[in-house]
């Protein structure tokens, strides 16, 4: 199906250069059957979703290693060192829109070429596009700014070959005009229009969810603004929940992505780092179980644990850090220690970030003893002449983001070994009902008016992302999301959330509004954060638009001995290149918005150069604007 898309695009263009009547008609006579000239435009609209890919490979090696450690979610493997704010290449971000946008050209120019009776019918499928569009407009414009857009490939239908930059402030307004028109086509069937059942890959043709869609993602638009122009934020967040098409409030409604049978995403490891002590400390401290999703259990796992023990009366030199030891009951036996169980239970305790201080690699604190971080290579056992290395460290979790990944799951030396190498096509969430619902507690919280308290929106958005990310671990087939036999034996528990735990998260202090605005507004804006854990995009345009983690906070705080002003707040731009038709109007672009082009540009300067939503968000580590 690909293949024939990709050839119908080409021919777009080569049948538009037909001139007169005769040659037309003596091409339709000529033309092989086999070929294809006339593009089917359902399956064009197919393409259009396959290409939609803001979650591909160069997202999770490039983009994910820059922003989540520049917004501390997760620290450098070794610690932040000198230069990680230092960048020297993007991928993944910037130009994702352009496939499905030059989808869009194609589609309206093909249904505006058919009758007006036969154009009518496609009305709903191209107000399908668009949103897809303008999603991707969102997530490309967050780090760089201004974009080719509103002349942007139309050269082969005539348009010019020079598209201008649209302003991003003038981008927004330009994409709520066009999720308004395509509401408003979407809400409007007189029972003509065409089905598209399963070339749907998103909600199978359900009309009302797509519209849903389409007046959900307005939140995110005004999510963007509520630092830049607040009224008109509030203004969108209250014209979105009176609309009559409605809003994303349920599981049914939520955007998960699959994309075939056999699509596993891609198969090198992408990910950059390990999760930052404060983020795993306050999601355990208030038994949040998407703690148990978003990063790796360590290798302790019981088995591995005694072995430790029993090497150790062996006279071997082998030591697990006082971190792992305080969340263990233990009993002496024989002389030989005996491992009774975590204190929190293995859903709990095998759960452990790495500090994020500047340097904490050489800081006492965190390497010396038996309290190291760090240094992997004390975490060995020689036991039965079998020697292993284990991680008493969570991860980024590799399953998370594609499904073409084997997974060991831990043992003793010389003890058995177990294998997941089932392969499960990937599942990805670019919207949900987590994200509708945080971002009206906020928009509550700054003075919208809406009919339900920021209270109720925000423990909706907590029990709706707790819930999507649940379900995606389980989807994704993320280890210890499906309970092996061997797990009795090695004393694993699965990582999925059992009956209350829900409630129990619920129920904490830092998960509740108390009416003080300004923590109120941090613990929504930490919620939202957590949420977009595994989109590294909408996290930093979290931490931009929030100013979180915040200095000094009692629940996640930003590493005071890092200066906030040092951290980028956008990604480099390219020197333009001087034999491209399109070299002044980049650089008149990057000059308009105050960019220094080029891999050499410091991280002060991309702090202080911003996009345009960003110019009046506070600085990193300020909390929230109030």
């Amino acid at each position: 199906m690909r293949l024939k898309n990709i050839l119908s695009t080409v021919l777009i263009g080569t049948a538009l250069l037909s001139t007169g009547c005769s040659r037309d008609e003596f091409a339709k006579i000529n033309v092989d059957p086999s070929s294809v000239t006339t593009p089917n435009v359902p399956f064009m609209f197919t393409q259009a979703q396959l290409d939609c890919n803001p979650t591909d490979y160069l997202l999770w090696f490039y983009a994910q290693g820059y922003t989540t450690n520049w917004c501390q979610s997760f620290v450098p493997s070794d610690g932040y060192q000198e230069n990680f704010n230092t960048m020297q290449e993007n991928g993944g971000v910037g130009g994702q829109y352009v496939a499905v946008l030059k989808l869009k050209r194609d589609i309206d120019v093909q249904v505006n070429d058919m009758s007006k009776e036969e154009a009518d019918k496609y009305q709903q499928l191209k107000a399908m596009v668009s949103p897809i569009v303008v999603y991707l407009g969102i997530f490309d414009s967050d780090m760089i700014g201004n974009r080719q857009y509103t002349e942007a490939c139309l050269g082969r239908y005539g348009g010019t070959l020079t598209p201008k930059y649209d302003d991003q402030k003038d981008l927004y307004d330009v994409w709520l005009a066009e999720l308004d028109e395509s509401i408003a086509a979407l809400t409007s069937d007189d029972g003509s229009q065409i089905g598209l059942g399963n070339k749907d890959l998103y909600w199978g043709g359900d009309v009302a969810k797509w519209a849903k869609f389409a007046n959900s993602l307005k939140l995110a638009i005004a999510a963007r603004l509520i630092n830049a122009d607040r009224e008109k934020a509030l203004a969108i967040a209250k014209a979105v929940v009176d609309s009559p098409v409605g809003i994303m409030e349920s599981s049914d409604d939520n955007l998960v992505v699959n994309k075939g049978s056999k699509n596993y995403g891609w198969g090198n490891n992408g990910g950059k780092g390990k999760p930052n002590k404060d983020v795993v400390d306050f999601m355990i401290k208030n038994h949040d179980p998407r703690v148990r999703f978003f990063f790796t259990k360590n290798d302790l796992n019981p088995e591995v644990v005694q072995a430790f023990f029993d090497a150790q009366a062996e006279g071997v030199d082998c030591v697990l850090p006082d971190y792992i030891l305080s969340k263990m009951n233990t009993h002496v036996e024989d002389g030989k220690t005996i491992f009774d169980g975590y204190v929190d239970g293995d859903k709990w305790s095998r759960f452990v970030g790495i500090p994020s201080d500047m340097d904490a690699k050489n800081i006492p604190e965190y390497n010396g003893g038996d309290n190291n971080y760090f240094a992997t290579n004390k975490f060995q056992v020689l036991l039965g002449g079998k020697t292993k290395t284990y991680s008493v460290t969570s991860s980024f979790n590799e399953e998370y983001v594609h499904g073409w990944l084997d997974h060991y799951y831990p043992t003793k030396p010389g003890g058995e070994t177990y294998l997941d190498n089932v392969d499960v096509p990937f599942y990805t969430m670019y919207y949900s009902t987590a994200e509708v619902m945080l971002y009206l507690a906020e928009f509550k919280l700054y003075g919208a008016t809406l009919p339900k308290t920021a209270q109720e929106y925000f423990q909706a958005g907590v029990k709706a992302s707790i819930e999507e990310h649940n379900h995606l671990a389980e989807i994704n087939r993320i280890p210890y999301s499906v309970k092996e036999d061997y797990f009795a034996g090695l004393g694993e528990e699965t990582v999925l959330l059992s009956d209350g735990e829900v409630d129990t998260a619920l129920a904490s202090a830092d998960y509740n509004l108390t009416g003080d605005k300004a923590l109120d507004l941090e613990k929504v804006f930490i919620q939202q954060y957590l949420h977009f854990m595994y989109r590294p995009i909408e996290q930093i345009t979290t931490a931009r638009v929030g100013g979180i983690p915040k200095i000094g906070s009692s629940m996640i705080p930003w590493a005071e001995s890092i200066a906030p002003s040092s951290i980028p707040r956008r990604f480099i731009i390219g020197i333009p290149d001087k034999t491209s038709i399109l070299f002044d109007i980049e650089e008149a672009n990057q000059a308009a918005q105050g960019f220094t082009p080029g891999n050499a540009v410091s991280g002060e300067q991309l702090n202080s150069q911003r996009v345009w939503f960003d110019k009046n968000d506070p600085q990193y580590g300020e909390g929230p604007k109030l």
